[in-house]
Protein backbone atom coordinates (compact mmCIF):
# COMPACT_ATOMS: atom_id res chain seq x y z
CA UNK A 1 0.00 0.00 0.00
CA UNK A 2 1.05 3.74 -0.81
CA UNK A 3 1.28 5.51 2.13
CA UNK A 4 1.81 9.54 1.05
CA UNK A 5 1.63 13.09 3.39
CA UNK A 6 1.79 16.13 1.46
CA UNK A 7 1.89 19.45 3.38
CA UNK A 8 0.73 22.26 0.81
CA UNK A 9 0.28 26.69 0.51
CA UNK A 10 -1.78 27.27 -2.13
CA UNK A 11 -2.96 31.42 -3.46
CA UNK A 12 -6.41 32.09 -1.86
CA UNK A 13 -9.44 30.99 -2.71
CA UNK A 14 -7.41 29.32 -5.76
CA UNK A 15 -7.85 25.75 -7.18
CA UNK A 16 -4.67 23.79 -7.02
CA UNK A 17 -3.13 24.10 -10.01
CA UNK A 18 -4.99 27.67 -11.30
CA UNK A 19 -2.94 29.97 -8.37
CA UNK A 20 0.70 29.78 -6.88
CA UNK A 21 1.26 26.56 -4.57
CA UNK A 22 3.92 24.82 -3.11
CA UNK A 23 4.21 21.63 -1.85
CA UNK A 24 6.04 19.28 0.73
CA UNK A 25 5.53 15.86 0.28
CA UNK A 26 6.78 12.47 2.20
CA UNK A 27 6.07 9.12 -0.03
CA UNK A 28 6.40 5.06 0.20
CA UNK A 29 5.23 3.21 -2.64
CA UNK A 30 3.56 -0.03 -1.93
CA UNK A 31 5.62 -3.19 -1.77
CA UNK A 32 8.61 -1.12 -1.16
CA UNK A 33 11.15 -0.31 1.91
CA UNK A 34 12.33 2.82 0.99
CA UNK A 35 10.75 6.06 0.90
CA UNK A 36 11.31 9.68 -0.01
CA UNK A 37 10.80 13.44 0.62
CA UNK A 38 10.49 15.83 -1.95
CA UNK A 39 9.10 19.69 -2.62
CA UNK A 40 8.03 21.22 -5.76
CA UNK A 41 5.79 23.81 -6.65
CA UNK A 42 2.54 24.77 -9.36
CA UNK A 43 3.07 28.14 -11.22
CA UNK A 44 -0.45 28.17 -13.28
CA UNK A 45 -0.65 23.89 -13.64
CA UNK A 46 2.79 24.20 -14.60
CA UNK A 47 5.27 21.77 -11.80
CA UNK A 48 8.57 23.37 -10.85
CA UNK A 49 10.62 20.40 -9.21
CA UNK A 50 12.40 20.82 -5.61
CA UNK A 51 14.58 18.44 -4.17
CA UNK A 52 14.45 15.24 -3.19
CA UNK A 53 15.65 12.92 -0.40
CA UNK A 54 15.82 9.50 0.31
CA UNK A 55 14.04 8.60 3.85
CA UNK A 56 12.94 5.79 5.73
CA UNK A 57 10.87 5.75 8.76
CA UNK A 58 10.88 9.25 8.84
CA UNK A 59 10.31 10.60 12.39
CA UNK A 60 10.73 14.51 12.66
CA UNK A 61 9.54 17.94 11.06
CA UNK A 62 8.19 19.55 8.37
CA UNK A 63 8.59 23.16 7.38
CA UNK A 64 7.30 25.78 5.13
CA UNK A 65 8.55 29.26 5.56
CA UNK A 66 7.32 32.53 3.27
CA UNK A 67 9.26 35.58 3.27
CA UNK A 68 7.57 37.92 0.93
CA UNK A 69 7.41 36.16 -2.12
CA UNK A 70 9.64 33.48 -1.81
CA UNK A 71 8.41 29.94 -0.04
CA UNK A 72 11.13 27.49 1.27
CA UNK A 73 10.40 24.24 2.16
CA UNK A 74 12.68 22.19 4.74
CA UNK A 75 12.53 19.12 6.99
CA UNK A 76 15.03 17.77 9.96
CA UNK A 77 14.80 14.68 11.24
CA UNK A 78 14.50 13.75 14.93
CA UNK A 79 17.46 14.12 16.79
CA UNK A 80 19.09 16.65 14.26
CA UNK A 81 20.23 20.03 14.80
CA UNK A 82 20.26 21.04 11.39
CA UNK A 83 17.59 21.75 8.75
CA UNK A 84 17.78 20.24 5.38
CA UNK A 85 16.35 22.31 2.68
CA UNK A 86 14.01 20.59 0.01
CA UNK A 87 13.96 24.01 -2.31
CA UNK A 88 13.02 27.86 -2.33
CA UNK A 89 10.32 28.77 -4.90
CA UNK A 90 9.04 32.00 -6.30
CA UNK A 91 5.50 32.45 -4.77
CA UNK A 92 2.47 35.72 -4.78
CA UNK A 93 2.82 37.73 -2.23
CA UNK A 94 -0.99 37.36 -2.00
CA UNK A 95 -2.73 35.77 1.08
CA UNK A 96 -2.35 31.65 1.07
CA UNK A 97 -4.26 29.34 2.60
CA UNK A 98 -2.37 25.78 4.28
CA UNK A 99 -3.77 22.00 3.71
CA UNK A 100 -3.05 18.63 4.05
CA UNK A 101 -3.73 15.73 2.22
CA UNK A 102 -2.96 12.13 3.78
CA UNK A 103 -3.29 9.06 0.90
CA UNK A 104 -3.08 5.46 1.30
CA UNK A 105 -2.87 5.14 -2.88
CA UNK A 106 -1.80 7.62 -5.48
CA UNK A 107 -3.43 7.72 -8.79
CA UNK A 108 -1.94 5.51 -11.21
CA UNK A 109 -2.98 2.70 -8.85
CA UNK A 110 -5.84 0.80 -9.65
CA UNK A 111 -6.80 -1.31 -6.56
CA UNK A 112 -4.69 -1.41 -3.20
CA UNK A 113 -4.83 -3.80 -0.02
CA UNK A 114 -4.27 -1.96 2.42
CA UNK A 115 -2.33 -4.11 5.17
CA UNK A 116 -1.10 -0.96 7.00
CA UNK A 117 -2.35 2.41 8.07
CA UNK A 118 -1.07 5.94 7.12
CA UNK A 119 -0.05 8.06 10.46
CA UNK A 120 0.34 11.45 10.82
CA UNK A 121 0.98 13.20 14.01
CA UNK A 122 0.75 16.97 14.31
CA UNK A 123 2.45 17.91 17.23
CA UNK A 124 3.20 21.99 17.96
CA UNK A 125 1.45 23.21 14.38
CA UNK A 126 1.75 26.81 14.36
CA UNK A 127 1.43 29.64 12.10
CA UNK A 128 3.78 32.44 13.15
CA UNK A 129 3.88 36.27 11.34
CA UNK A 130 7.71 37.02 12.66
CA UNK A 131 10.65 38.84 11.47
CA UNK A 132 12.84 36.07 13.25
CA UNK A 133 12.21 32.39 13.60
CA UNK A 134 13.55 31.40 17.22
CA UNK A 135 14.73 27.61 17.10
CA UNK A 136 14.24 26.78 20.71
CA UNK A 137 10.48 28.15 20.30
CA UNK A 138 9.84 25.07 17.34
Amino acid sequence: MDQVLTLLVIERRKAIGTGDTVFLRISKDGGSDSADIFSGSLDNGRYHPGNSHDINNFDGTLRIVRKGSKITTLYRTKGDKEWKDLGTFWSTSNDLEFGFLLLNFTIKRTSITAKAPITATFDNFKINAAEEIIEGDI
